[in-house]
């Protein structure tokens, strides 16, 4: 499945994740997260994982006014 990378990065972000902290939670390498944060294909499992770790952590309060998804990356 090909992800929508930019919102990928977004929500990480507004977590307070780096592409080793989703990859982390996720359990997914983090070349897996690269790629998927380029907007690449990843197996429908990975990209489970990547939605299970992000619903299982709130966004940080004060992060979604600050976050500039274009500098997320």
């Amino acid at each position: 499945m090909r992800v929508r990378g930019r919102e990928l990065r977004y929500q990480a972000a507004i977590r307070g994740w780096d592409q080793r902290g989703l990859a982390d939670a996720a359990g997914v390498s983090q070349a897996t997260v690269s790629r998927a944060m380029a907007g690449g294909q990843v197996h429908r499992r990975t990209l489970l994982r990547l939605a299970r770790a992000l619903a299982a952590q709130e966004p940080l309060s004060h992060l979604p006014d600050l976050v500039d998804v274009d500098e997320a990356a």
